[in-house]
Parts: structure tokens; C-alpha cells; sequence
């Protein structure tokens, strides 16, 4: 199997935005705050979608195809 290394981008994308996402200090500066609300609307799914996208891609290959072609 050929990794594509945008999905693996994409994935190291997906885990600092979980990692900036669920760090929220009391003493933060505003504009973080605000930042990290935008980031929690969606950093979690993006993180599902792009290890599903994955994972679909894997037992496709290892089930002899059928899955996600990458």
C-alpha cells in the first residue's frame, strides 16, 4: 500500500488542532479564546472523517479491494 503523504499532512493537521482545541487556559488573551471556539466547532470531526477516510481505505485494501481508492 503507497502512503499519500497528504493524508498523513492532514492527519498531523487533524491531532495539533484536537491538541490547541482542548487546551483552553483560564489566562489566555481574548483573541485565543475566540480562536479556540472556531477550532472546537470542527476539530473533532475533521480528525473522525480523515481516520475514517483511512480506515476505509486500509480494509479495502487488505479485504482485495472495495474500499476508498487513495
Amino acid at each position: 500500500m503507497n502512503r499519500l503523504i497528504s493524508i498523513d499532512i492532514a492527519k498531523a493537521i487533524c491531532i495539533i488542532l484536537v491538541v490547541i482545541g482542548h487546551y483552553n487556559p483560564d489566562n489566555a488573551p481574548e483573541w485565543y479564546h475566540t480562536i479556540n471556539l472556531f477550532i472546537y466547532t470542527f476539530h473533532m470531526p475533521l480528525f473522525m472523517f480523515a481516520s475514517g477516510y483511512v480506515y476505509a481505505a486500509t480494509i479495502g485494501n487488505l479485504r482485495g479491494g472495495g474500499g476508498v481508492s487513495l
